[in-house]
């Protein structure tokens, strides 16, 4: 537990949890506007969505370990194991050779990113109890929406002007500072407890989750000769057997890693599936709409930058508001509030288009960016009243965690649909395909690399319309994904229910 500590001492230790989430948040928008680059100069566009589920596959399945760990041996320990494995993974990504290696250490990188937000969420709702705890985390929320201001653009400079490696080495020196400030700042009380870890269940998720994202993932169409054509089924098949397989030992064990006091409470699991869902809609649109404006209007990552840049100011001023009003009106408005911000603007996105409005774009990622912000504060209150000190450290992180595997499976399911109509084209556009192909292009697949690197984009001459078209065309499943998780998310609100009480 938290040692008490005087107000001057508590605002010390906020102040360093907010040099770790500053760390986290400006690793995600900077990450977020340098892909287009990255997948140029790597190569490997089919397999931008691995980039991403990769270390959201990483950062998921450890999160229920960290969670119990911290409940056991603390928080500030743990915190730390996951930090430096983070910095060790950011290294590792900014020296990688190919789209392989990135996407190994991009794993690295989320198996610590799994204990930063969550653990440090978790310290935050020890030391400010009820009345001040809403207040405390949307100010938590305010630094990662700062953060998020200064990463996209961070993020396009260091791409433009040093290299888009550099976007990987910037996480360092903030990660060393907030790890001196932390040690020096933050105490705390451990009473020794005895605990079983449920190992084998993560392991039994951590494969099946695996192998569902590989069957996702697989492109069909890029089949070559002699290569096995069952990979999707058999991947499918065997992760769903893994995953039925963590449900049975989950069952049977004593201590499973989500206590089966907050699974029976009705309010606890429709947080968490709508957690699942805001993860769904954030990741998708947050990989695909940077790619959408840099290739199908043609522009820099200056620009791409500057639209993510939006979704951060909707986020950051509807936390604050939020933070000051949910004890007085309640959750269950602010997430129909969310609910409704982010079903507006999925749907304005439905349509990308090279003369599509670029107000309406802003617009809305604005909208976006108020409904994940007032539905991420919600959310994460609701969980930590209901949950007590003893389980708030695996209640934060099962949040994070049904975040994280929505948001997986969101990018997974988006990356086969973009894969799919891309390789469908060669059929569906002959005469194109070969004006591609007399200009030095192999296919459509490369025509997108290429659009995407201002650099090389002369390459394709007449044909760079006819590309961004192609991947206007390729984009549209993937808005509908962002809009159906958006509605699932509405939809849940009718079995939300109308008064909680809280146990803390």
């Amino acid at each position: 537990m938290t040692s008490a500590c005087s107000g001057a001492e508590r605002r010390r230790i906020f102040i360093a949890l907010n040099l770790v989430m500053f760390l986290a948040a400006i690793e995600v928008t900077i990450v977020g506007t340098a892909m287009p680059t990255i997948m140029a100069r790597l190569g490997g566009v089919p397999y931008v969505a691995w980039v991403i589920a990769a270390y959201m596959l990483g950062a998921t399945c450890t999160v229920p370990i960290y969670g119990r760990l911290a409940d056991i041996y603390g928080r500030k320990r743990i915190l730390f194991v996951g930090m430096t494995l983070f910095l060790l993974g950011s290294g590792l990504c900014g020296l990688a050779w190919n789209i392989g290696s990135l996407i190994a250490f991009r794993m690295l990188q989320g198996f610590g990113a799994g204990a930063v937000i969550p653990i440090t969420t978790t310290i935050v709702g020890d030391l400010y109890p009820g009345e001040e705890r809403p207040k405390a985390l949307s100010l938590l929320s305010v630094v990662w929406g700062v953060s998020s201001v200064i990463g996209p653009y961070a993020g396009a400079y260091l791409t433009t002007e040093i290299s888009w490696r550099a976007v990987f080495y910037v996480n360092i020196p903030f990660g060393i500072l907030a790890m001196v400030v932390l040690w020096r700042t933050f105490h705390e009380e451990r009473t020794p407890q005895s605990h079983q870890l449920g190992i084998w269940g993560s392991v039994l998720l951590f494969s099946g989750c695996s192998f569902l994202l590989l069957g996702l993932l697989h492109d069909p169409t890029q089949v070559q000769e002699g290569y096995w054509p069952f990979v999707r089924p058999a991947a499918l098949g065997i992760g769903t057997i893994l995953i039925a397989g963590f449900i049975a030992w989950e069952k049977r064990v004593a201590e499973p890693i989500m206590p089966r006091v907050l699974l029976q409470d009705r309010f606890v699991v429709i947080a968490l599936i709508q957690g699942g869902l805001m993860g769904a809609v954030l990741y998708v649109l947050t990989t695909y709409i940077p790619l959408s404006v840099q290739g199908i209007r043609q522009s820099g990552p200056l620009l791409a930058g500057q639209v993510l840049l939006t979704i951060s100011i909707g986020w950051t001023s509807s936390s604050l508001i939020a933070g000051r009003t949910i004890r007085r009106f309640g959750v269950r408005i602010h997430i129909w509030i969310s609910a409704m911000s982010m079903c507006l603007g999925a749907y304005l996105l439905l349509q990308p288009q090279p003369d599509t409005p670029l107000l309406r774009i802003i617009l809305a990622m604005v909208l976006i960016g108020v409904g994940m912000g007032t539905s991420a504060l919600a959310l994460l209150v609701a969980i930590q009243d209901r949950s007590g000190y003893q389980h708030r450290g695996i209640a934060t992180s099962a949040i994070t965690f049904f975040r994280h595997i929505g948001g997986a499976l969101g990018v997974a399911v988006s990356g086969a649909l973009f894969n799919g109509v891309v390789g469908s084209l060669r059929t569906s556009r002959p005469e194109e395909t070969a004006s591609l192909q007399a200009q030095g292009i192999e296919g459509w697949m490369e025509g997108i690399r290429t659009i995407l690197d201002p650099e090389e984009r002369g390459r394709l001459g007449e044909m760079a319309d006819p590309v961004a078209d192609a991947m206007a065309q390729a984009i549209v499943p993937v808005m509908w994904v962002g809009l159906g998780a958006a509605a699932l998310y509405l939809t849940f609100m009718l079995f939300w229910p109308r008064e909680m009480r809280s146990k803390t």
